[in-house]
């Protein structure tokens, strides 16, 4: 809309209205979003000691770029990366380098991994934090101190190589294991907190990171055969998706097409994939319009129950499928809609409803008071109390937990699929089909590895009082345990872990502990620390 006809008296009148912009996670934007606040707050304002007071506009960007994980939903880094560059004449950068949540153990522990060649591209960890909080500190229960990172190794006694399958069992058995004693009455249980005011650990003070669903599977059925209670943390359900509210608007639409709020919201979906500049002076449409028709032709189609012409017509007939081709998550966002229509076509069939009582029904689905049958919230799990928190590395941006578990990444980050794949040259975004040309191949596999350790730093900084991480190698017996190929995601960790660690027992670093966790038993082989002499 700023870039329009009517974009000069938009930019005028929103500049008049707010004179100020705080933009927070700004590196999880993307150029069309930048463009906008640019115009708004920054272009003319270059230098606002010439413009009177009244009239200074200021813009604020916060933002991290070594978070910047969410390209697979359209976020560009490189867009930060520019408008940085861009902004650096007229604008003071600020950068915090404390960090007032972690132990100074944990900080440490991460800062040692970050420093040992961990980011390969431009975003690079160059301002190592401190400890803004001495006091915070974690011991054992029979006062020991705990220290902050702890490596469960998995070992094959028979010398077989395990498959990424089964070191992920190993592992998810000896963090289970882990979390059982961290949690008991015995001397290895954990008390977390500042100096002189320390508490024992809670289930909900637990969090176990996985790339995907599939790594944390296996510590969701260990812990709740040992009584110890743990949730998928705010695993969203299908109807919190962006998909169900957006055939919510059209029902709201199809109901009532002479209510103006209601078809606008309808015209902006996916169903129908216009853009706002081609709606301006909707309201003088008639029903004879293309658009006004079409939601009168879904309303009739209802009102004679033939709900499978008005399936057909919301997922076919509307291009739906042909305007989300080029779309990140494309795949996922049709089988949601797909999945959605069904459920409600499924509704209205046994019921024979009206499509206003379709809206009443899809909309208690939708706020979460329709009591959708099993199986129709095919994602939504749920537990009260404490609980063990089992949540991917995405999700776990922006929380913190005392003790963290990080399982996931052992095999490739490549994508399955026919969907586009993106890279950047001179910070411009191209989307390319397969087969990928080799130099193309090449700058998407580099830049889906500077994501992977974007990701897992993200992961690793999550902890407060204790780190877990798996590792492969040091000085186990070769052929032993699990070779992780330098495709995998947690390769930049184990990379960075075997430097510190190296062959040498006595030349390990006081603050790491590794355990083996012997294959068949899920259960480290040892638990003493194992100090640099």
């Amino acid at each position: 809309a700023v870039a329009g006809e009517a974009g000069e008296p938009l930019v005028a009148a929103l500049r008049a209205q707010h004179r100020f912009a705080i933009v927070d996670e700004f590196q999880d934007t993307d150029a069309t979003q930048w463009e906008i606040f640019r115009r708004l707050f920054f272009d003319g304002n270059e230098r606002p000691a010439e413009v009177p007071l009244a009239r200074r506009r200021a813009l604020y960007l916060i933002g991290d770029p070594k978070q910047a994980i969410y390209a697979f939903r359209g976020a560009d880094v490189h867009t930060y990366l520019k408008a940085r560059e861009s902004l650096a004449p007229y604008s003071r950068r600020v950068v915090l380098t404390q960090n007032f949540r972690s132990t100074p153990g944990v900080i440490g522990a991460y800062n040692a991994i970050f420093a040992r060649g961990f980011f390969t591209g431009p975003i690079r960890y160059d301002a190592p934090v401190t400890c803004g909080n001495p006091s915070l500190t974690a011991e054992h229960l029979d006062g020991r101190p705990a220290l902050p990172l702890v490596l469960l190794r998995p070992v094959d006694a028979s010398a077989d190589k395990l498959s990424a399958d089964g070191a992920r069992d190993v592992l998810a058995g000896a963090i289970a294991e882990e979390i059982a004693r961290l949690l008991g009455e015995s001397d290895a249980a954990l008390a977390v907190g500042p100096e002189g005011a320390l508490r024992c650990l809670e289930p909900s003070d637990i969090y176990v990171l996985g790339r995907n669903g599939k790594d944390l599977d296996g510590v969701h059925d260990r812990l709740a055969a040992r009584g110890i209670p743990c949730a998928y943390f705010k695993r969203h359900g299908l109807f919190a998706t962006r998909e169900a509210e957006d055939l919510l608007m059209v029902l709201r639409a199809v109901a009532d097409p002479s209510e103006r709020s209601h078809r606008l919201k309808a015209w902006l979906t996916p169903f129908f994939g216009l853009q706002l500049a081609e709606l301006r002076g909707d309201e003088s449409l008639h029903d004879d319009h293309p658009l006004v028709a079409r939601l009168v032709r879904l309303r009739e189609r209802c009102e004679v129950r033939d709900y499978a012409g008005f399936a057909r017509e919301l997922l076919h007939t509307s291009g739906l499928a042909r305007r989300e081709l080029f779309v990140e998550e494309s795949a996922r966002r049709l089988t949601n809609y797909q999945h959605l229509v069904d459920i409600l076509l499924t509704r209205a069939h046994g019921r024979r409803r009206t499509v206003d009582e379709l809206v009443v029904d899809f909309q208690a689905l939708v706020q979460g008071q329709g009591g959708p049958e099993v199986g129709d919230d095919i994602e939504r799990v749920a537990t009260e109390g404490s609980a063990v928190q089992l949540l991917t590395m995405h999700k776990s941006k922006g929380l913190e937990a005392e003790v963290v578990f990080v399982l996931g990444g052992l095999g490739s980050s490549e994508r399955p699929g026919s969907e586009p794949r993106v890279r950047h040259v001179r910070g411009t975004r191209e989307a390319w089909m397969r087969p990928l040309p080799a130099a193309v191949a090449a700058d998407v596999t580099r830049e889906q590895s500077e994501e992977d350790e974007r990701l897992f730093y993200v992961a690793l900084t999550r902890a407060r009082s204790r780190l877990y991480l798996p590792f492969f190698g040091g000085d186990a017996a070769p052929g032993a345990g699990y070779a992780l190929r330098p495709s995998a995601a947690y390769y930049r960790v184990q990379e960075a872990l075997g430097g510190l660690v190296g062959t040498v027992p006595s030349a390990r670093p006081w603050w790491i502990e590794l355990r083996d966790v012997i294959v068949g038993t899920g259960a480290p082989a040892a638990h003493e620390v194992r100090p640099a002499l």
